[in-house]
Parts: structure tokens; C-alpha cells; sequence
């Protein structure tokens, strides 16, 4: 699960791509004073891109001033301002703080799934069946549900419950073909676990992609 987190927390560079159309100004990494003025005067998708910019600055471990918000408190403002990619990102800090707020995150992606973002939909059904422990056939349904949608993530979740046999019955073929459709979506987290598992079973094996690691099997249908 952290290995898709913290691959869907880096994916939100792709937010970058709006400064060069010019929508926020001089936004970017060098200028977040920019963003934060956005962010305050109500732009949710400025809001979201200081989050992933104070994010990246956290990671290195540069300090903030004392009144500056954190990514989290700017991925909230951006959820708050009705930006699906914003409550996507709100919900993957609750789940990385040291003690996860899965409650929290749960309510996050709830949010954003009700804006249409499919992988916020994936991972509310993941908080609740973490949080609670419940219910998991509705949870793998939501993830094929969001697989066959184009959500690398569903995909990925649905792929390590079936190798895993987490509650439900193991089946690491169906496991293989939903990791490599995760793969062939971008998700580099779900490349790597394919890889390793196809080296596991055949330690001589080459690379050969992830449609090579799942076998001839066909990927879920959409």
C-alpha cells in the first residue's frame, strides 16, 4: 500500500504542466509566493501545485517559515476549493503521517472521488477496508471498478489483493495481468513488484516488459 502512495504522491508533478499554460501566472517552484496568492484567492489547482512543491521541499528536508502551511495544509485548501487532485493529495498525507489518520483520508478521497477522480475513488475504498476491515468484497469491486476505468491505482490495489490472497483467494495469475495493466498505466511502483515476482518464478528470466511478466494472459477487460 505505502509503495502506491508514495508513487501517487510523486505522480502529482504532472500538475507542473499548468504553469506552462500560463493559468497560474508565475507559479512555480522558484516563485511559491505566486502560488499562495492564488491559492488564497480561491484557485484550487494553485493550491495543489504549492502542495506538491512544499512537498518535494519537505522531503529534502528544507524548513519552512513558522507561518508558512505545509503541503498538507495547502492539499486541503485545494480539496476545500472543490480541486479533485487536491483532496486526492489530502488523503495520501493522512495516510503517510507516522501515526495514518485513515478516517481523515477516507473523508478526502471521498471528496475527490465525488469530483470524478477515479484513483480517489480506489483509495477511499482502501482507507475503509484498512480502517475498518470490512466489507472487502465491495472494496475489490471498486478496484476493478476503477481498473477497467483507467486508474492505475485500482488497478495495482486489485493486483496485490489477488497475489497477496488478502481477503479473498489468492490467484497470482489474475494478480499478474491486473499489476501489469497498473504498469502499462504508469505506475512505475506496480512495474517493479511484477518484475520481482517474474524473477521469483524464474530467476533467468530477461526483461521484457510488463506484458512479458504477466504472461500471455489477457489484462482485465475494460
Amino acid at each position: 500500500m505505502r509503495a502506491i502512495v508514495f508513487f501517487s504522491l510523486a505522480s502529482l508533478a504532472v500538475l507542473f504542466a499548468a504553469c506552462g499554460g500560463g493559468n497560474l501566472g508565475r507559479c512555480t517552484q522558484s516563485n511559491l509566493r505566486a502560488c499562495h496568492a492564488r491559492c488564497e484567492a480561491g484557485h484550487g489547482d494553485a493550491c495543489a501545485i504549492a502542495a506538491y512543491i512544499k512537498a518535494d521541499d519537505e522531503e529534502a528536508g528544507e524548513k519552512s517559515a513558522d507561518d508558512q502551511p505545509k503541503a498538507a495544509e495547502y492539499f486541503l485548501k485545494s480539496c476545500l476549493h472543490r480541486h479533485a487532485v487536491g483532496c486526492y493529495g489530502a488523503g495520501l498525507t493522512f495516510i503517510l503521517r507516522p501515526t495514518p489518520n485513515l478516517e481523515m483520508a477516507a473523508r478526502s478521497f471521498e471528496a475527490g472521488c465525488a469530483l470524478g477522480h477515479l484513483d480517489s475513488c480506489a483509495m477511499r475504498s482502501a482507507s475503509h477496508e484498512m480502517a475498518h476491515n470490512e466489507n472487502p468484497e465491495a472494496a475489490f469491486a471498486e478496484y476493478d471498478r476503477t481498473c477497467a476505468a483507467g486508474s492505475a491505482v485500482g488497478c495495482s490495489l486489485a493486483g496485490d489483493r489477488l497475489v497477496a490472497g488478502r481477503n479473498m483467494a489468492r490467484d497470482e495469475a489474475l494478480g499478474a495481468r491486473f499489476l501489469a495493466r497498473a504498469c502499462d498505466l504508469g505506475e512505475s511502483s506496480a512495474c517493479e513488484r511484477l518484475k520481482a515476482r517474474t524473477q521469483k518464478l524464474s530467476p533467468i528470466a530477461t526483461d521484457g516488459g510488463a506484458e512479458a511478466a504477466a504472461g500471455d494472459a489477457s489484462v482485465p477487460s475494460e
